[in-house]
């Protein structure tokens, strides 16, 4: 990425016994020396930044890298030398940051389908068996066939990242005010068992990818190469689909 580069060339970072020089003139209000610190640490901003990336590609590298300099500048402001030096501080301000953003609601699936299964735990166990067999994999897992076609096609095509509920893998999914954080691979098998048309499958599945983006309607259209009039009908026709499914679950 040119941004990794050019900041990686530009800024490097400090020394300890530079450290304590520039902690000082910050303390005293040197903004160039504030300035110097933040900017030194950018480098590792990204290298944080780009690893959540990694296993969650549902969310932007743009969006990872701003929240976490956002937390950075926090780090400093925050920084006292006689703790810890200033990489020790910005790892951890910036590492807590990203995983609050992935479990903000903006950046989840919410859905109102009672959704209890651990989709993490699941690709776990057909990961420690070794064999694509899937009737061998339901065998030693105890997995519905059905389920672990589903879960093998993500961990394929990463289709939708599912890592981001790593963080929440203990986590038993419960209802907060009538919706319920559902993991990824459930709402797939919903789509996938009730929505029969392709299209509206291919659409659904991009629009959820997008979810944290305002003009993901037409992302989604761009992208299918669809009139973004046609991805709206859609959405609001799987949505209408799935909501009955509730009703009919809570009947």
């Amino acid at each position: 990425m040119i941004y990794n580069k050019q900041i990686s060339d530009i800024y490097i970072a400090i020394e300890k016994e530079d450290q304590v020089k520039l902690y000082e003139d910050m303390k005293n209000g040197d903004e160039s020396s504030r300035n110097e610190i933040i900017n030194s640490c950018l480098p590792l901003v990204y290298k944080i930044a780009n690893k959540f990336h990694f296993n969650n590609k549902h969310i932007d590298l743009e969006d990872f890298i701003q929240q976490g300099n956002l937390a950075l500048i926090k780090a400093v402001d925050n920084w006292d030398i006689n703790i810890s030096n200033i990489t020790t501080i910005t790892t951890k301000y910036v590492t807590n940051y990203l995983i609050d953003m992935i479990k903000d609601s903006k950046y989840n699936v919410k859905t109102r389908y009672d959704i209890t299964k651990h989709a993490v735990g699941h690709i776990n166990k057909i990961k420690k068996v070794d064999s694509n067999d899937i009737q061998e994999i339901s065998n030693k897992t105890g997995l519905k066939i059905k389920r672990i076609k589903v879960l093998m096609e993500i961990m394929q095509t990463k289709r939708i990242d599912y890592t981001s509920l790593a963080f929440n893998e203990n986590k038993i999914c419960s209802e907060t005010k009538g919706e319920i954080n559902g993991c990824l691979a459930d709402v797939i098998n919903l789509v996938e068992e009730n929505i029969a048309d392709k299209t509206d499958r291919d659409i659904f599945m991009s629009w959820i990818k997008h979810l944290n983006k305002s003009n993901k309607i037409r992302i989604v259209a761009n992208k299918l190469n669809v009139p973004p009039n046609m991805v709206s009908s859609s959405i609001k026709n799987t949505k209408n689909i799935l909501r009955e499914i509730v009703k009919n679950g809570d009947n």
